[in-house]
């Protein structure tokens, strides 16, 4: 099998590569429009290393965005709708969600990995071990170390809040954003930001279960689909909306 056509199998449908692509230059966009030059030089320094394996990841195993590239379309579409909380909720911290929606599941490129150029998700020892969590919560402090040999980390000596104190609060959305301990979070949601990001993630990520089940599901009667797993009950047919779609939002720099 030549190369091409690998990389056409690897990549999916013409539409789903597509729409991949999208989200990932959505997340670019994002990082650059980060106004808090920790966080936004973190990102960077993440994208920098680890851009091909995050482009590959998937976001679960089974449960939702569970294909390659999935992690990518999931944390675009929660940094669409953590920057639209944002604009409804101004005290929150805007560079925070969007940081924090990044590196949340950043554990999940070792966790729920694709080979480059393989078609099944393997497991992996680390992560079975130690969970996403805590592998993102490593991931973060090392990239934070490297940081600091850089000449602008000196300058951020001068800015408020310190460098610390934004380090620990985006530790705590990666630590918290289960939302419940029983779903594997070691803290629960103590700030504003943690408690957006947890929502926003389990939004997300139910509305892209749905989704798979209406596609997926045996129809029980006209409107009524059969419960799929982890889904507790039969889902309904929405109720279709009698207003127009509006046009699509820009993206940040464009506004």
């Amino acid at each position: 099998m030549c190369i091409e056509t690998v990389s056409l199998l690897l990549n999916g449908s013409e539409e789903l590569a597509a729409k991949q692509r999208a989200d990932f230059e959505d997340i670019l966009r994002f990082v650059d429009n980060l106004s808090d030059p920790r966080l936004k030089s973190l990102s960077l320094l993440f994208l920098e290393k680890h851009a091909d394996r995050f482009r590959r990841a998937a976001a679960a195993r089974e449960n939702h965005h569970a294909r390659r590239g999935g992690l990518v379309e999931h944390v675009a579409q929660m940094m669409r709708t953590g920057a639209a909380i944002c604009s409804v909720y101004p005290h929150l911290n805007h560079d925070l969600i969007i940081a924090g929606v990044l590196f949340h599941d950043c554990g999940k490129l070792w966790e729920n990995g694709y080979p480059e150029t393989g078609f099944n998700q393997p497991y992996n020892i680390t992560g079975e071990m130690l969970g996403h969590i805590p592998m993102g919560l490593e991931l973060v402090n090392r990239l934070w170390r490297d940081l600091q040999d850089r000449p602008e980390a000196a300058e951020w000596l001068q800015i408020e809040p310190p460098s610390d104190t934004v380090r620990l609060h985006l530790l705590h959305l990666i630590a918290s954003h289960h939302g419940e301990y029983q779903f594997g979070s070691p803290v629960l949601p103590k700030t504003p930001e943690a408690i957006a990001l947890h929502h926003v993630d389990n939004i997300d990520a139910k509305l892209e279960m749905l989704r798979r089940g209406y596609e997926t599901s045996r129809e029980l009667t006209p409107g009524l689909f059969e419960r799929f797993r982890p889904w507790p009950v039969n889902i309904i047919a929405p109720l279709p909306s009698m207003r127009t779609p509006a046009p699509e939002a820009e993206s940040e720099d464009n506004q």
